[in-house]
């Protein structure tokens, strides 16, 4: 716990401030709250972390894959929702090299873990093996059952990765799969959902 000379608040208030504003969709004031922290902080990564997921429940991509990727040379001990959650980060920013990069981290997990499945699944559907990204993100689906936002995520990219084999067995060309799929609930609410994976994780993490 950090408190600076003139702000009231320490670092543990102001966190947990700038959840709840999360949880109440108020972006500004988290971002306010986690700009306040990091003022006290500089290398608080949970504070990072939670201001990328912040900037990308806003839509702003190119921010939240700056703090993600800081936070997590900040802080090797974050979960591994962190690391998977910019490697989405990097495939909705059609960033296929980078995401491979940043899910290296999460290669130790082995095949029975859903985040090792559900990067695996999209590598694949990077290089539209179809058949196997949905082979992958059904097995990690059928084995989540913490982050059911990444199910109904995962879910969404099986049905379009479904269409894109369909369009592939036809006459005409198939249409790429856009990858971005995986952000496209409402910004607010893939904010919270950034979040939560990220709480539960680290609640896991603490417990062990």
């Amino acid at each position: 716990m950090h408190v600076q000379h003139g702000n009231p608040l320490d670092t543990d208030e102001l966190l947990h401030l700038a959840i709840q504003a999360t949880d109440d969709n108020q972006s500004g004031k988290a971002i306010e709250f986690l700009k306040q922290l990091l003022d006290i902080d500089p290398e608080h990564g949970t504070a990072r972390y939670l201001l990328g997921a912040v900037h990308a429940g806003l839509g702003m991509y190119d921010r939240a894959i700056a703090d993600m990727s800081t936070a997590l040379e900040l802080d090797s001990n974050l979960p591994p929702t962190a690391a998977f959650q910019l490697g989405l980060l990097y495939m909705t920013s059609r960033r296929v090299d980078d995401a491979r990069q940043t899910w290296t981290a999460l290669d130790d997990l082995g095949e029975e873990d859903p985040l090792f499945l559900f990067k695996r699944g999209m590598l694949h559907l990077a290089e539209d093996d179809f058949d196997q990204c949905i082979s992958d993100l059904q097995q990690g689906i059928s084995l989540n059952n913490v982050h059911e936002h990444l199910n109904r995520d995962m879910q969404g990219i099986i049905e379009r990765a479904e269409a894109a084999r369909a369009d592939s067995s036809g006459a005409a060309p198939p249409t790429p799969l856009d990858t971005s799929a995986v952000d496209s609930g409402p910004k607010q609410k893939n904010s919270r959902s950034l979040l939560a994976a990220y709480e539960r994780d680290h609640e896991d993490s603490e417990l062990s």
